[in-house]
């Protein structure tokens, strides 16, 4: 079957989603992960050519305040920071160009990440809780890091469908299309169908626009020219979600208020 892409601004879940991966990409990543590869010891050192030195003193002074752990960087700690550099980082850039254009490929990596990082998470806290270098203001340090078990949850759940980013094209649940006519109402509020207008409608599926009602014995409604733009990208739904909402069927007329 045919399908048609979904705009990303019709995914409004997805704006969250790429929020997530494009602080990850650069600020997490590059920025705080990598201080901690580029300085192996907050107490004594050089200012590197990045991060810059505003962010170094923040990561310090959050890290010796919240998260002795994060001053400490045990060995297995900046192994996780290497994975996070070399894999993570790429991983974050492919998936906002995957999620801005609507890229399916992205669902497999998308569900490796999802794996990867409620272990990841799980290890985490557990030092964070009950390791050497365990947090004296632990509530503070898990909800920081909260976004990074929920997030590939939420991920996992957006990417489950095999076609996340697309519908099938002229798609219709339970919808009575109109006859292939145009039927105009019979009112002097209604000027001359603008014919340009109708030929857009009637390319995409029935829509749901408030405030509308039939315009004759065909079931037809006619749609204000000037809502076009706003109502032509809603999906249908039936029955009509509350009172005042009309089910407008293909074919439609336009006209100038």
């Amino acid at each position: 079957m045919n399908r048609t892409p979904i705009s990303f601004r019709n995914r409004r879940l997805d704006w969250l989603i790429v929020a997530f991966f494009v602080i990850n990409f650069f600020f997490i990543t590059y920025i705080v992960d990598l201080e901690q590869l580029v300085i192996p010891d907050p107490t004594q050192y050089r200012q590197p050519a990045w991060p810059p030195p505003a962010m170094l003193n923040m990561i310090h002074s959050y890290g010796s305040t919240y998260d002795p752990l994060l001053m400490a960087r045990p060995q297995w700690w900046k192994n996780t920071i290497w994975l996070d550099v070399l894999f993570y980082g790429p991983f974050y850039a492919m998936a906002i160009n995957a999620f801005l254009r609507g890229r399916e490929w992205i669902r497999h990596p998308g569900h490796l990440l999802f794996r990867d990082d409620v272990c990841g998470c799980v290890h985490h806290f557990g030092r964070e809780i009950a390791g050497p270098h365990a947090s004296p203001h632990l509530p503070v340090v898990l909800a920081l890091n909260l976004p990074w078990l929920l997030m590939p949850i939420l991920l996992t759940i957006r990417l489950w469908r095999e076609h996340p980013f697309t519908s099938l094209a002229g798609e219709s649940e339970n919808l009575s299309v109109a006859p292939n006519s145009l039927t105009v109402p019979d009112t002097h509020d209604i000027k001359r169908p603008n014919m340009s207008t109708v030929s857009q409608i009637l390319k995409s599926p029935a829509l749901v626009v408030p405030s509308l009602r039939p315009t004759g014995k065909d079931g037809l409604l006619c749609l204000p020219e000037n809502e076009v733009d706003e109502y032509a990208h809603l999906k249908q739904t039936s029955p009509p979600p509350q009172e005042g909402f009309f089910l407008l069927a293909k074919p439609v007329v336009s006209y100038s208020s």
